[in-house]
């Protein structure tokens, strides 16, 4: 469905130059954030000189209130570009009154020397920056984590490892639209061995080929345990774990990537820890910057914690309004492993017609899709989803500007099939 126009009360004023006011944006899913160099002396419209300062003045800002001030959070790789680039934005939450500052003097100068002070202290005090551990997900709205080469939400699931709320995926023959989704500002990608080798490449050369550094892109890859838990992955046979790590990178044409997953347990926690064990030294020569596992339901976590040296990072499992497996997302919670849901369309319940889905959507001007999905992310959990069309890949990127209230999360979490 096409959104309807709404106000995006979204305005940056840095200086006579770079201004931008988006007053009638008609997608809720746009942003504007101006960057600003901050190695240049400039001068106002008196001739008054400013050192190192490129802010000429900021005569209004949006929404400054405690909750809406943007932590002093980047992701492992920005603090080094602090120095040069800085991102000046507010954004218009829900109700709040706009805060107009008067253009003294006296208040311009004492509030661009606060923001110097801010990023010296960023600059000669990188460590401390990437140190510090994300806001619970719930409150992504309001506390944005910051990427060198754009806003994007994400959450620490191992030390110094920072993964997208949001991911792309695809399988087989319904491969996701990776450029795309990379173009229009999605930065984690998923996909499997079992896939198959077109989707895997597929996935490298968009990663490849994108304007965003390898650094800002997270990659997701899974290679199956065999004999398989779930004997449709791949029969009875037993694999070289090894042989598929190695298929995998090939395949991907990517030096690293960012999480290798187990894609199931294998049918005896032996078996498990075996595969595992391939993957730990894996990560420990430098191939992954995390581990983990999909499909694994608590039981399984519980054999497999005892014994492994590094504890997996996520658990990817199937997560949707009306199937979600409770009992493993706790335990998971109290583990500190973060829970990745796939498939979160896929559900007993008509999600996109059931009537209070769709009523709550109406309310804030939002798709059903983009509700489940938030309702997902309000559960303390991220998510892979798959798509070809921009227009739902957009949506499935605009789920950040709204909170569902208490009731609404209980209504959604209890829902059945009918």
């Amino acid at each position: 469905p096409s959104y309807p126009t709404r106000p995006n009360p979204l305005r940056c004023h840095l200086n006579s130059t770079m201004s931008e006011e988006l007053d009638n944006a008609s997608l809720p899913h746009k942003r504007t954030y101006e960057k600003v160099s901050l190695n240049e002396s400039v001068e106002d419209e008196d001739g008054k000189k400013y050192d190192n300062i490129a802010n000429k003045y900021l005569d209004e800002i949006i929404g400054m209130g405690e909750d809406d001030v943007i932590p002093p959070i980047v992701s492992g790789n920005a603090s080094g570009q602090q120095n040069s680039t800085a991102i000046r934005c507010k954004e218009f939450m829900k109700s709040h009154k706009v805060i107009i500052l008067g253009t003294s003097s006296l208040l311009v100068i004492s509030f661009i020397l606060g923001i110097l002070a801010i990023f010296n202290h960023k600059s000669t005090h990188p460590a401390e920056e990437t140190s510090v551990d994300p806001p619970p997900l719930a409150d992504v709205p309001i506390a944005i984590r910051r990427n060198s080469s754009m806003i994007t939400p994400t959450v620490k699931i191992a030390e110094g490892v920072l993964m997208p709320i949001v991911n792309l995926g695809g399988a087989g023959g319904r491969p996701g639209n990776y450029t795309k989704f990379l173009e229009i500002g999605g930065r984690g990608l998923d996909t499997a061995l079992m896939y198959g080798d077109p989707t895997q490449r597929r996935v490298g050369v968009a990663v490849r080929q994108a304007k965003a550094s390898r650094q800002d892109i997270f990659v997701t890859t899974k290679i199956p345990c065999c004999p398989s838990y779930q004997g449709w992955m791949c029969g009875k046979k037993a694999r070289n774990s090894t042989a598929d790590l190695e298929r995998d990178m090939d395949l991907l044409g990517l030096d690293y990537v960012d999480l290798m997953l187990m894609h199931s347990p294998c049918k005896t926690a032996e078996q498990t820890m075996n595969v595992y064990r391939t993957m730990e030294k894996f990560l420990a020569d430098g191939k992954a910057r995390a581990i983990g596992v999909s499909n694994f339901q608590a039981s399984h976590l519980k054999d497999l914690l005892p014994v492994a040296k590094v504890p997996p990072a996520v658990n990817q499992c199937s997560m949707s309004i009306g199937n979600h497996d409770d009992i493993t997302i706790q335990f998971c919670k109290k583990m500190n492993i973060t829970y990745q849901a796939y498939s979160p369309f896929h559900s007993p319940v008509d999600i996109f017609h059931d009537p209070d889905i769709v009523s709550i959507a109406a309310k804030y001007k939002v798709s059903a899709a983009q509700i489940v999905l938030r309702w997902i992310v309000q559960n303390d959990a991220i998510f892979v989803t798959a798509g070809m069309n921009q227009r739902y890949l957009e949506q499935d990127l605009a789920i950040f500007d709204f909170n569902l209230n208490e009731m609404e999360m209980k209504l959604l979490h209890g829902k059945q099939s009918t």
